[in-house]
């Protein structure tokens, strides 16, 4: 209902508007390839504009796949160079134009003290926080050498925890729950323990070791699953500890991390118009 809503919507401002084009978020939703149908039927001209700003995953399918004209983008923008090797990397679309545009999560470098320190990411759900926190959890319980950041997505608060049957008031005193800005807890991790948050990007590019982790018999969700090879993929508590004697971060993966989120070039968007 929500898609019709928003098509329907689409179609009556480009109808009253008639503008050159329309400009929409591209990242597999039904909504954004009826909006670019609804537009093209209330105008013959729009171009129809889609903006990768998410990540793209290994499995992700809708955004990829090609609907026929009337559906799909004249023009995919991106929000770094990873997006844009993907795309060119695409056989789906017939005529596509890709570019970069770029994005406000662009990384800041910054001059790190780590510590022995694991920052935890969860995304924005209950139940992505309940996996990363309770494995968490454990490891400190296991490893009181070894001192956790606790962060939460901004749509998620900590006094949600209770429905995940964690007790704020019981953790040991090697957990941190945070409420710094993402940068200034980085400063003195060494580690980021993760899943599909894509804050693991701003983390790993500057030369915080990312350690992914895997639940048994589960599709990755791993936003850095081209360059899983070159840091800890792990399953259990055990096998935390192994990886925190990882190899140090290498330049080629900082440097691959750096270019998923470009600063923006609004230009670029600009000649689309």
């Amino acid at each position: 209902k929500d898609s019709i809503r928003i098509s329907k919507a689409i179609e009556e401002i480009t109808s009253l508007t008639k503008p050159h084009a329309i400009v929409a978020l591209y990242e597999g939703h039904s909504w954004e390839r009826l909006a670019f149908s609804a537009a093209r039927k209330a105008s013959k001209t729009v171009k129809c504009i889609g903006y990768q700003h998410a990540a793209l995953f290994q499995l992700q399918h809708a955004s990829r796949r090609s609907l026929g004209e009337k559906y799909d983008p004249d023009v995919i923008l991106t929000a770094g160079q990873v997006g844009l090797n993907h795309w060119k990397r695409s056989e789906s679309f017939i005529n596509p134009i890709f570019d970069i545009l770029g994005s406000n999560r662009s990384s800041n470098r910054f001059i790190r003290q780590p510590t022995e320190t694991c920052i935890v990411l969860p995304e924005g759900y209950l139940s992505e926080c309940y996996i990363l926190f309770s494995f968490s959890l454990q490891c400190a319980r296991r490893y009181p050498h070894i001192n956790f950041i606790w962060r939460l997505h901004p749509i998620v608060s900590f006094n949600d925890m209770s429905q995940l049957g964690i007790e704020m008031a019981e953790l040991p005193n090697n957990i941190v729950i945070s409420s710094k800005e993402l940068e200034e807890d980085l400063i003195s991790c060494r580690w980021a323990l993760y899943r599909g948050s894509t804050s693991i990007v701003t983390a790993a590019s500057n030369g915080i070791i990312p350690i992914y982790l895997e639940r048994k018999d589960e599709l990755s969700i791993n936003p850095l699953f081209e360059i899983a090879h070159s840091h800890p993929n792990i399953t259990s508590v055990d096998q935390f500890l192994s990886a925190l004697d990882a190899p140090h971060w290498n330049q080629q993966s900082i440097n691959y991390c750096l270019e998923f989120f470009t600063p923006f070039d609004y230009s670029k968007l600009a000649q689309q118009l």
